[in-house]
């Protein structure tokens, strides 16, 4: 499948200015946050950094940031494994070449927030249904 580039809304899930999680829209922003090992008291867990919500944006604490960024998108292919075996989405990261084998579950949709930290730079790649 050739690639197309295209501008995107991202929501970013950051901790003051660290960014943490991302995500197509806000709500799985927030629940990525939730279910990420730097939500928590850090009192209890080590690498907890919190659980308050900032209100305003000098507030400290978790916020969701819209933020646009270039995507590629690049096709993938969903294969389901024989009966109770767990799915997996297969894909090529088109700048180093590097294939990857993602868990897939169930509720899992395309398009599908992809990342590869190739060439010590993130890259955000939107994987699609391959043609």
């Amino acid at each position: 499948m050739s690639t197309i580039s295209s501008k995107t809304t991202l929501y970013v899930g950051q901790w003051n200015s660290t960014e943490y999680v991302y995500a197509l829209n806000s709500d799985s922003a927030v629940a990525s946050v939730k279910q990420h090992f730097a939500y928590g008291d850090p009192s209890e867990d080590d690498y907890a950094v919190g659980e308050q919500w900032a209100s305003a944006d000098n507030d400290s604490g978790w916020k969701i940031v819209a933020k646009e960024v270039n995507t590629l998108r690049i096709g993938v292919r969903v294969e389901m494994g024989s009966q109770g075996d767990t799915a997996h989405m297969n894909w090529t990261c088109p700048f180093c070449g590097e294939g990857f084998s993602d868990e897939w579950r169930p509720d899992d949709t395309l398009p599908v927030l992809l990342m590869c930290g190739c060439n010590e730079q993130s890259k955000f790649l939107l994987g699609v249904h391959e043609m």
